[in-house]
């Protein structure tokens, strides 16, 4: 699968038993979750999520339509902007890799959005934000030093077609180990610190969705022919 034309859908609500005749057809690998939690963080309510529902994450080459759901959130997987080729280097060496499906794999995905604020500052304005400096770590340094145990995915929303409308900039997506749930809000907690990572200062919305990975990731799937 092509990482630059990869489309993610998180679809919640319907169960595998509900997709069984579309999961056939799609190409792509398929995840399959459980809600655990939902948790605003700022400039959000909690989703129309119900604790232990079903959740589907399509991974694909392909642009799938929409349809009903309790929720859904989509994205795309687009060039890291602002990680030097040297860190990028060394972030794929370290990185955790996807855990597999049990009762002890936690995931979260974190809907993002940043203000108009952000979007105004040039882009080597951002990437000032991103750098590690003598008196703060920022994003990145503290996000590599949490890479060998929390697995991380970064989905991008702000340029879809507006007819999807929406109301984030990123999907963030994260796995780990239960035993890891303080280091992951460790992680959390540090990205947050304005004083650690001034750049949080432009989140203006924030949603964390706590689930269970609960069954195996599909090969990929080839479409049916007639």
């Amino acid at each position: 699968m092509n990482p630059l034309s990869t489309w993610v859908y998180f679809f919640c609500g319907p169960s595998s038993a509900d997709l069984s005749h579309q999961l056939e057809a799609w190409r792509g690998i398929q995840d399959h979750y459980e809600v655990l939690d939902v948790v605003p963080v700022c400039g959000a309510t909690a989703a129309p999520l119900k604790i232990q529902s079903p959740v589907l994450r399509l991974e694909t080459p392909i642009v799938q339509p929409l349809f009903s759901a309790e929720a859904q959130w989509l994205g795309n997987v687009r060039h890291l902007h602002y990680t030097p080729s040297a860190v990028r280097a060394e972030l794929q060496k370290r990185s955790a890799v996807p855990y597999p499906p049990s009762e002890n794999t936690v995931a979260v995905l974190i809907p993002i959005r940043k203000s108009a604020g952000w979007w105004n500052l040039a882009h080597d304005e951002r990437q000032k934000y991103f750098e590690k400096k003598p008196e703060r770590r920022n994003h990145t340094a503290i996000g590599y030093d949490y890479a060998r145990k929390i697995y991380r995915k970064l989905y991008h929303a702000r340029y879809l077609d507006k007819a999807a409308a929406p109301d984030y900039d990123f999907l963030t997506y994260f796995e780990f180990q239960a035993e890891d749930r303080p280091v992951f809000q460790k992680l959390l907690h540090e990205l947050r610190d304005l004083s650690l990572n001034p750049e949080w200062q432009f989140v203006d919305y924030e949603l964390e969705i706590w689930l269970k990975k609960t069954a195996v990731s599909s090969p990929l799937l080839t479409a049916k022919t007639a």
